[in-house]
């Protein structure tokens, strides 16, 4: 099987001119990203942990966490200040951890994220389950950007889901691999890359989709692969949700 993905690794790994730099420049190189707990104890232990990257994994997760889910913690870009000391205003979260199960977190990724962190987005949440024995990361493509010899684009069915994981972990037949040269970026891949190098059971699950928006077909294909992977969350039902008029038409 194949699971070729591309690498994501952290800026200090990555070439850049020095003639371009000023002599007096500084670079920080440091994680950009913070947590805060919603509770004292900050207890985020959890045998599998999900992360829904992306408008449509993301609003599959909105349908499988009760309307009451107490938000375990937020994960921001930390607040930095301007020379004059001015500091620069927050933006949106970039994760919310939920405790979806006794032993299950999801962490609900629907942020648009610089390319330099989507590596820092993911080592800041699974630095905190690194006694974790499953991760699973949930991801959406158009379907136009899938590349197989099997059919063409015209013959290829609305929306598909495959799958890459790491050696470690040990995926059902009937989850269909994804096979080169497809690539993988963004978070799901730095989620993928970082288990691969520290030897994590960890999978992605990628929704090829015709859609322009979630829909109960969508989220019916995420919940069938993901039961598949994590038989718990086969026990739960997706609550029927309806988009809003206004819900952006974007593929993350």
């Amino acid at each position: 099987m194949a699971t070729f993905f591309g690498e994501v690794l952290p800026v200090t790994n990555r070439a850049y001119n020095d003639a371009e730099d000023d002599e007096e420049a500084t670079h920080d190189f440091s994680n950009p990203f913070t947590i805060t707990f919603s509770s004292e104890e900050g207890n985020l232990s959890a045998d599998t942990v999900i992360l829904a990257c992306g408008h449509f994994a993301t609003a599959y997760v909105d349908c499988l966490l009760p309307a009451d889910c107490p938000l375990l913690a937020t994960v921001e870009l930390a607040r930095r200040s301007e020379p004059d000391g001015d500091a620069l205003r927050r933006p949106a979260p970039a994760a919310r951890l939920y405790r979806l199960g006794p032993r299950t977190c999801v962490a609900r990724c629907d942020s648009v994220l610089a390319d330099d962190h989507h590596y820092w987005l993911a080592e800041t949440v699974l630095s905190q389950f690194e006694g974790a024995t499953r991760v699973v990361a949930l991801g959406s493509a158009p379907l136009a950007e899938y590349l197989s010899s099997a059919a063409p684009y015209e013959e290829r069915p609305s929306l598909l889901v495959r799958c890459l994981a790491t050696s470690q972990c040990k995926l059902p037949p009937l989850l269909t691999s994804l096979e080169p040269p497809n690539v993988v970026k963004g978070t799901p891949a730095a989620v993928l890359s970082r288990c691969c190098l520290a030897r994590r059971a960890a999978c992605l699950l990628m929704l090829y989709t015709s859609a322009l928006r979630p829909d109960a077909e969508t989220a019916a294909a995420l919940h069938g692969a993901l039961s598949a992977v994590v038989p718990a969350v086969g026990d739960l039902r997706p609550r029927p949700t309806r988009p809003p008029a206004d819900a952006p038409h974007i593929y993350m």
